[in-house]
């Protein structure tokens, strides 16, 4: 048979123990917890938003991409926007040349530009989810810009994009979500 000892249970291990400096080890209450994953999915920020903001959160997105979208696929019409562009030309002055590079400007300025845009609807989509009042308010005034634009210079798509950001706006809006954004405190 065997003698099984546990470690300080020799004479040795008792002296080596009774001599010790160590600092005393904290109760288990005295360590923090984890959250399980439901409690962490339910502090995380907007996770308590209404479900209209939720979905207006999407339809941010969808008006990013649709934004993108519409400027890619504008450089698929590049040739005919520059031949139409010399034909309707009575400048002399104003080579082929100089059009397609001004098409070509106007192209990537507008690809860019959407990008930002699509970039800003992500941020402040995301910010409104958190209940961020001012989120709101730049998401408006993006709303009324990108309407006008799309009004005068766009396309279809760009189109369908405004009127994404016309329904995520008004979501945002509704009776039931106005309490989720709180007002500011005035002195």
């Amino acid at each position: 048979m065997h003698n099984v000892t546990n470690a300080g249970d020799s004479d040795e291990g008792k002296r080596a123990t009774e001599g010790s400096t160590r600092a005393p080890q904290p109760k288990d209450e005295e360590f923090p917890v984890m959250p399980t994953a439901d409690e962490a999915a339910a502090q995380r920020p907007g996770a308590n938003a209404p479900k209209l903001v939720h979905y207006s959160f999407w339809l941010w997105i969808g008006t990013g991409v649709f934004a993108v979208f519409g400027a890619g696929l504008a450089f698929t019409a590049k040739e005919a926007m520059i031949e139409q562009a010399v034909n309707r030309n009575r400048n002399a002055r104003v080579t082929p040349e100089q059009i397609a590079d001004g098409a070509n400007t106007l192209l990537w300025s507008l690809l860019i530009g959407s990008l930002i845009l699509a970039a800003l609807y992500a941020l402040f989509g995301y910010k409104a989810r958190e209940g961020t009042r001012s989120a709101r308010t730049t998401l408006a005034v993006l709303t009324v810009i990108t309407v006008l634009f799309q009004f005068f210079f766009g396309s279809i798509i760009g189109l369908f994009s405004a009127l994404l950001a016309v329904v995520a706006l008004v979501l945002l809006f509704m009776p039931s979500t106005r309490d989720y954004f709180p007002r500011p405190n005035r002195l």
